[in-house]
């Protein structure tokens, strides 16, 4: 009866342990490029403090979002015209078109030259650069390295956050 007795007690504090060390965390540093697969010229894009899964790419010192994903999940008011080859932005009076590799972008029968291209095709896939998305969205756009990111916020309000209560690993 004491060896039964002791084997659970034993298992007990066994057990105790196990669930101590499980929800202790670790002081181990995660490897963000490898948890996320980036290649040396892509970035995560965070959108609103979400981790999408669609990924940004530099190129020529700009970084790039897929038109698509840019439509889809930043600014509807964007169109990638595939028959025209012509990347769209409307507003309520003017339609502002960028052409593929172009360094400018047109608004009725004027042209207006940047610094980099607005829109690129790579690898068959069109591609628009963060800086052209801010001139006609409301955002904030930050990028960050090890790892590479890029931080868009397109809402503002108020956040729901804790303060830790005391120093620990996550």
């Amino acid at each position: 009866l004491i060896t039964l007795v002791l084997i659970i007690v034993v298992g007990i504090f066994t057990a105790i342990s196990l669930i101590n060390n499980y929800r202790k965390g670790s002081t181990e540093f995660v490897d963000f490029e490898e948890t996320y697969e980036l290649d040396e010229n892509q970035y995560v894009v965070v959108l609103n403090d979400a981790i999408q899964d669609y990924r940004g790419i530099e190129d020529g010192g700009s970084v790039y979002i897929s038109a698509q994903a840019v439509a889809d999940s930043i600014n509807d008011r964007f169109y990638w015209d595939s028959n025209e080859h012509i990347f769209i932005y409307t507003t309520a009076t003017q339609v502002i078109k960028a052409y593929p590799d172009e360094q400018a972008y047109h608004v009725g029968d004027e042209t207006v030259s940047l610094d980099y291209v607005p829109v690129k095709t790579i690898d068959g896939t069109v591609y628009v650069s963060v800086n052209y998305i801010q001139e006609y969205t409301q955002c904030e756009v930050e990028s960050f390295s090890d790892p590479n990111r890029l931080v868009l916020t397109t809402q503002w309000g108020d956040k729901t956050a804790v303060t830790a209560s005391e120093d620990t690993v996550l």
